[in-house]
């Protein structure tokens, strides 16, 4: 309904269709939800990974039970990044947006997305890097 009644708001020099209605959708959501902290990242299925990093029915069960640790520790720490950081980071990193058209659907400039993944990326690489010293720390105790 949205669209049909503010069809003007669309401007094609700002970019593609999808990525405003992706925009719309996810305002709609946004307030919806009233942003409570939610898991942006499937439960179960390992379908949204890039072929590299799923996990092989044949790997022997310790490196596929390694994996899945690590894969909850990522999907972890994703969810603890403030919204506007973690938006940047699932819509660049793991739906293969663009620059343009993820600073599109958040409704920002695209320096701004680029910040806000630098950012993200540093606060994954911190808190992973924390999660790491704290598992070694433990286990050798």
């Amino acid at each position: 309904m949205h669209v049909l009644t503010h069809a003007a708001d669309f401007d094609a020099g700002r970019g593609r269709m999808s990525a405003y209605l992706c925009g719309v959708a996810r305002n709609f959501v946004r307030r919806q939800l009233a942003m409570p902290v939610h898991d942006p990242l499937p439960e179960v299925d390992d379908d949204w990974l890039p072929g590299s990093l799923r996990i092989r029915e044949e790997e022997e069960p310790l490196p596929q039970l390694l994996r899945k640790t690590e894969l909850e520790l990522l999907r972890k720490a994703i969810a603890r990044l403030p919204a506007p950081y973690r938006d940047a980071l699932i819509l660049v990193e793991l739906h293969g947006c663009s620059y343009v058209e993820a600073a599109s659907i958040c409704g920002c400039e695209l320096g701004t997305i680029r910040s806000r993944l630098s950012r993200a990326r540093t606060f994954l690489a911190d808190k992973l890097a924390d999660e790491c010293d704290a598992s070694v720390t433990g286990a050798s105790r």
